[in-house]
């Protein structure tokens, strides 16, 4: 289970880190600290594509168009929750110090909201 431990909320949370909204300048300070190229994609640019977000990698790969029907997408994954959920799991973490509880909590959640993998 992908889990999170954030406590703050939506404004302190945005406020801290307002920075990293701004994508072209994310990608432009990792590629100013790399030795190696840095090709950015935005995923609502791929949403569309046969592939979705491997098509521009294959591109990048120099895979051939005439080999990519025989490869088979995979469907989405990590999708966002439900604001309700989040706000629920935002409280458990608030709520319970003890690592377990909070996990048995945020668990519980997910399946009552039929989330649970």
């Amino acid at each position: 289970m992908k889990s999170s431990g954030m406590t703050l909320n939506y404004d302190v949370f945005e406020h801290t880190y307002a920075y990293g909204a701004n994508l072209d300048a994310m990608v432009a300070e990792i590629a100013s600290r790399v030795p190696a190229e840095v090709v950015a994609q935005p995923l609502e640019a791929c949403v569309d594509l046969p592939l979705g977000p491997a098509d521009p990698l294959l591109d990048r790969c120099d895979i051939p168009l005439s080999l990519r029907p025989s490869l088979v997408a995979v469907p989405p994954a990590n999708r966002r929750h439900p604001q309700d959920v989040l706000n629920a799991m935002l409280d458990a973490n608030r709520t319970h110090t003890d690592a377990g509880a909070r996990n048995a909590a945020k668990k519980a959640i997910l399946k009552e909201a039929g989330l649970d993998q």
